[in-house]
């Protein structure tokens, strides 16, 4: 009978062993595919300065920041989201009157 309960007690002890290996095997490569994105989207470089002399075009030296989204657009609406910026400009003209 001892015998037996001893073969038991080794199954028992293998199958938690193989159990808790393949866990951390699993939480091993779960965090090496996290460290590969975050570094996939981590790699951003600045663009480069302007060019000495180089002005940005008339529309965008003149108009308003999107509320919605941040982008400077001289237009009625939002060259990025659409956001209608009529109210917006409207705003500023009145505080640039006063």
């Amino acid at each position: 009978m001892d015998g037996l309960t001893g073969v038991a007690h080794r199954m028992v002890f293998l199958a938690i062993f193989i159990a808790i290996a393949g866990t951390a095997i699993r939480i091993f490569f779960a965090h090496q595919r996290k460290v590969r994105k975050a570094q996939s989207q981590r790699e951003w470089y600045p663009p480069p300065p302007p060019m000495p002399g180089a002005q940005a075009p008339a529309q965008f030296q003149e108009g308003v920041f999107c509320p919605r989204c941040g982008v400077r657009s001289a237009e009625k609406y939002c060259v990025t989201c659409g956001y209608d910026l009529q109210a917006t400009i409207q705003q500023v003209h009145a505080g640039n009157r006063a």
